[in-house]
């Protein structure tokens, strides 16, 4: 959602164009491509998230604060943080008959919040664009009651998006040169050391980067998130849960073991649907971390 962090989720499709002020998010959500990609991404965030009322959630890089929003709905109590001015301000407006939590401006690496203080913590594309990664997974565990779960969406680095990018860090792009795509392992491997229980991993968002694509293949892609789990696709997102201080986190595996067939779909998908590539060249993401 790019929200402070990277896609605009809402952050106009997290996998998107992440946090390029309002401008790139009202551009993102106008084509097909941004509506497509944001209603797969938020779909899956929330349902990993299943929030409840009663629950206190916090909503890490909120950007523009929808998603706070809708969680704010289902629970009565979310707070939206983000470290930009522009975005809260905007998280901030009176939306007619919607009555909403807090939004800070605020670093994700600082909160300002006390240990144990929420059940529900969302960070979207967050971690890609921060300095400090583990130093950000460190200060949400902080905040997470024991017992209470972490919901992160992230790029996923084994999908034609993150092959695009990095083409474009290569050739001199700021933005993808120094963003990071996550592996599976990568997202596991972080969040255990963190003292985190992985329950779930999921992936979303396996068509290319275009309108076209979008249009075509976004109503199968829960088809392909059941055969490939998270290879091959753009956007990954996992619950994980705090574990009691002293005890040992494991992961339950729910995905398939598909890297090759995935693999054949990334190539299968570069050469038959050659279409303009999502201009996001000239977006910028602020790093929440």
């Amino acid at each position: 959602m790019a929200r402070g962090g990277f896609t605009r989720n809402a952050r106009p499709g997290m996998t998107g164009e992440a946090s390029g002020g309002l401008p790139s998010y009202r551009r993102w959500r106008a084509r097909a491509l941004g509506m497509a990609t944001d209603r797969i991404e938020r779909r899956l965030v929330l349902e990993l998230a299943a929030p409840k009322a009663g629950m206190r959630a916090l909503d890490v890089g909120c950007g523009d604060g929808e998603l706070s929003r809708e969680i704010h709905r289902r629970t009565g109590e979310c707070i939206g943080i983000d470290r930009d001015p522009a975005m809260i301000d905007q998280a901030r407006r009176p939306v007619r008959g919607e009555k909403h939590g807090p939004f800070l401006v605020g670093d994700g690496a600082r909160l300002p919040f006390a240990d144990g203080a929420f059940d529900l913590l969302i960070a979207v594309t967050v971690l890609c664009v921060a300095p400090e990664r583990n130093g950000v997974i460190d200060e949400m565990v902080r905040v997470l009651r024991p017992g209470g779960r972490l919901v992160i969406g992230e790029l996923g680095a084994w999908s034609l998006w993150a092959m695009v990018r990095r083409w474009r860090g290569i050739f001199g792009n700021p933005l993808w040169r120094n963003a990071h795509f996550f592996t599976p392992d990568d997202l596991r491997r972080r969040l255990r050391r963190s003292g985190l229980e992985i329950k779930e991993m999921r992936g979303a968002v396996y068509y290319p980067p275009c309108d076209l694509a979008a249009r075509l293949c976004a109503p199968f892609d829960l088809h392909f998130s059941r055969l490939l789990g998270p290879l091959g696709a753009a956007f990954l997102a996992v619950a994980a849960e705090k574990t009691p201080s002293g005890s040992t986190p494991t992961f339950r595996s729910r995905e398939p073991s598909g890297r090759p067939l995935s693999i054949f779909l990334l190539l299968f998908d570069f050469f038959t649907h050659l279409c303009p590539i999502a201009s996001d060249s000239n977006v910028k993401f602020k790093p929440l971390g």
